[in-house]
């Protein structure tokens, strides 16, 4: 969430757990998916439906001149051992949601 006073923070909320990248609800999604269909076709819907959020909120970045994105739709595949020192920090800072990562 946005804070006038502090920028961008995390907050807590009470369907998660503390340090775990997805919340429960959502792996409860994926697990019922994944009893009706075969792990592929899960995959494949999946990898669909978060390509159409990045390209909207890269459309978005760009109508505001924010050209933070451009060239990151592979990033999150890269090793951050192998990318040089500006691509893991752009990674670093995606990550933590702050703006250089569309920190909304």
């Amino acid at each position: 969430m946005t804070c006038g006073a502090h920028g961008v923070v995390q907050v807590s909320v009470r369907w998660t757990k503390g340090g775990l990248r997805f919340t429960a609800l959502f792996e409860s999604l994926v697990i019922d998916w994944l009893r009706e269909a075969s792990f592929a076709a899960v995959a494949r819907h999946l990898h669909e439906a978060v390509n159409t959020v990045r390209r909207q909120e890269h459309r978005s970045l760009r109508e505001e001149g924010d050209r933070t994105l451009t060239g990151t739709k592979y990033l999150w595949l890269e090793s951050p051992r192998t990318m040089g020192r500006d691509r893991r920090t752009l990674l670093s800072r995606m990550r933590a949601g702050v703006r250089g990562g569309r920190g909304r």
